[in-house]
């Protein structure tokens, strides 16, 4: 599971293919941290070519829905950085 979407990372690289890599639930702060690891490609990816971009993102959470990864893409693809985003 994955996302696909051409993105230019802050160190000036082109990648397309984002894999969520963890998920960190602060209860108190009702907040979710996604750990992302951008590729070239998935290509890229499967031939364990490192990541060109480890971003993070902090998204509020206050359901009582289980957070799973189709949930974590789902808040991923909600997100500005993300719009547009096509699983793959």
């Amino acid at each position: 599971m994955a996302l696909k979407l051409e993105v230019t990372t802050p160190q000036g690289t082109s990648a397309e293919y984002h894999r969520v890599v963890g998920l960190h639930l602060f209860v108190d702060d009702r907040l979710v941290r996604l750990g992302v690891k951008s590729y070239r490609d998935g290509e890229d990816r499967h031939e364990g070519e490192p990541p060109r971009h480890t971003p993070t993102y902090d998204v509020p959470w206050g359901s009582a829905a289980p957070l799973d990864l189709p949930t974590a893409y789902a808040l991923l693809k909600a997100l500005p950085d993300f719009a547009g985003a096509e699983d793959c």
